[in-house]
Order: C-alpha cells, then structure tokens, then sequence
C-alpha cells in the first residue's frame, strides 16, 4: 500500500527529514496493524525489518480466493453498479485501500481513512438475526508535539446479509479522486500546523467553538459566520479538555491516544525509558497524508473562545504592511516606533 503514492510525491519531501527516517516512519505505519494481528495469533514477525513476511501467506490468500471465487465474482458485479451488500463488503472494503467518511461535529467535512481489516459477524437472540459487519480504520492525528496512528473499528449493522445498499448511502465509501484530492489538500495543511503553535487566519464558517456564548452558538456543532485569527495549539487545547474531535467512534480514539500520550510523557518525566509502546512521528508519510483528521482545536482570538477549526480554511496570517506608512506621526518618532517593534 502506497508504494506508487510514494514514488510520485517523494519529491515533496521535506529536506529536513531524511528518506531514510521517512521511509521507516511510512514502512511502521503501513504494516503496524499486519504486525500486531499476526502476533496475536501465534505468527512472529520482526517488526524492525522493511517488509514483515509469513511464509506461506501468499498461496492461503490464493486458495481462499479461488474456493470464493464465484462470491467474489458476484460482489464485483454488484460494485461496479454503485450497489453492495454485506456479502459483497470484504470487496467494497479491501485492506490498504483508503475510504471516505464523515465525522460528527465536523459539518460534514470528508474524512479519509485506511482499511486495515475487516470481519464478519452473525449474532442471534430470541427474536431475530443480527448481521454486523466490522471495519477496522486508521487515520492519522495529533496528540500534541507529534503524530499518531488512530486505530477504531466501525460496526455496520443490517437485518439482512442479502439487503441491496447504495454505495453513496453508506457510511463509508471509495474514496473518489476528486475527493482524493482535497484529501491530500487537507493533509499538507494538516502535516504544517497540527503539531506545536501556529498564529493564523481562518475562514468564514470554519471554526466551532465548544462554548455557547449566549445561546446562540452551539457546543461544537455550530460553526461561527465569522472570519477571523486563532492560535493553534493542540496540546494545550487537549490539557483545558477541548479537543478536534467529533463525537463519534473515531473522536473516542483520538481522545484515548491523547491520554496515552500523555500518560507514556509523563511515565518517561519520571525514568521509565521501557515505556516506548506509542507509535509517534513528527512528520506524516506523503501517502497517509490522506487519511489525517481534518480539525485542528485552538484558542479564537476573534470570539475569545476555544474550539476547533477546519484546517483546510486555515492560512498564514497576511499582514497589512502599508498600514504603518499611513500612520501620522513625525518621522523620527515612526522610526523609533519602528525600531522598537522589529527588534
């Protein structure tokens, strides 16, 4: 998974961060979930090598695709006509391909995520069959002064296997390249000023603040008709409880890898250098720059409110240089001004 990704944007590599350093940080990233699911059942993998293998994987994958070859089949028919049903989801939701989806409190702003894994569960009762299907997604955040791979699973229920669903009905879809697009937009923006403190401006209908001010704004669901500037600061946010989550699976494990974080800190503040069990980076791989969150929290300058702000309508603060020239002062006393401020 996103080998070509990273052959055709590698040239927009940072020239701080090495190819080596990001290549491992993409290569941990892209077999983490493969890792931890084959220890899990008894298969051990090195984890420091570039490409994890288990012999013999290949010709299982072979066998059990050939003996569901006609389901396969079938389920192909069934996508290439915008339609799925739950027998036809582990083709819809392959492992590595990336989806899109959106997150509660977020006005409806897509969401990419990574499939890691997928399964398949019929539970009875008394009364009736319940068929779910679970999707283990990925997506990339913010916890502070770095970054962290998120992890969730996603419970799709139906009452029946064979029920006929649009693709664009469901929760979770290909991901199309327009859409792609604005994805990777989000990404680089997101890779710039997720991590540490950044001044900058943001658009109308963009920033949501978790306070109500008079009644009038909503808790986090509300954006602000207002343009204006804010501080981005992730940690500090996530220290006074205001977060860029969304109330919803995938904010639940933003806000827990936050905790963790924050608990593996503070276990190292105190001496416990074993505790290194977190995946962080500081830099996010040109291919998982689809699947990061789309909301950063920070403090609005303009309402004098915490809350979090959409990252793609963020940008650098433009400066109105001219104002000084106009400003009516004697010339000796702007230049002292001047002098004063620029040191």
């Amino acid at each position: 998974r996103g080998i070509a990704l990273w052959g055709e944007y590698k040239s927009k590599l940072d020239s701080g961060y090495t190819f080596t350093e990001i290549q491992h940080v993409h290569e941990r990233l892209t077999h983490k979930y493969f890792i931890e699911i084959m220890s899990g059942v008894g298969f051990p993998v090195v984890a420091d090598k570039p490409t994890p293998v288990v012999t013999g994987l290949d010709s299982l994958i072979l066998f059990v695709e050939d003996h569901y070859s006609e389901t396969i089949a079938v389920a192909k028919e069934l996508i290439q006509e915008q339609k799925a049903n739950m027998n036809s989801f582990f083709e819809l939701y392959r492992p590595g391909d990336i989806v899109e989806g959106t997150a509660f409190g977020l006005n409806g702003h897509p969401v990419g995520f990574h499939v890691c894994d997928c399964y398949f569960e019929v539970e009875k009762s008394m009364f009736d069959t319940v068929y779910s299907f679970h999707l283990v997604l990925q997506c990339i955040a913010s916890v502070g002064d770095m970054f962290t791979s998120i992890e969730f699973i996603e419970v799709l229920y139906s009452d029946d296997s064979e029920t006929i669903h649009t693709i664009p009905s469901l929760a979770y879809r290909p991901v199309s390249e327009t859409t792609k697009i604005s994805l990777l937009e989000v990404g680089t923006r997101y890779s710039q000023f997720a991590i540490g403190q950044h001044y900058v401006e943001y658009k109308k209908n963009s920033f949501s603040p978790h306070k109500s001010k008079k009644g009038v704004l909503g808790v986090g669901t509300t954006n602000s008709p207002e343009e204006g500037r804010i501080m981005l600061d992730t940690e500090r946010a996530y220290g006074y409880k205001h977060t860029a989550m969304s109330a919803d699976t995938a904010g639940l494990a933003i806000s827990k890898a936050f905790l963790a974080y924050k608990n593996l800190k503070a276990s190292r503040a105190s001496g416990d250098q074993t505790a290194n069990n977190f995946s962080m980076f500081s830099r996010i791989p040109p291919a998982f720059q689809y699947v990061t969150w789309p909301a950063v929290a920070g403090f609005s300058f303009t309402l004098k409110q915490w809350g979090h702000v959409l990252i793609a309508s963020v940008d650098e603060v433009k400066y109105n240089t001219d104002s000084f020239k106009r400003l009516v002062l004697p010339p000796k006393r702007k230049e002292l001004l001047e002098a004063i401020v620029t040191q």
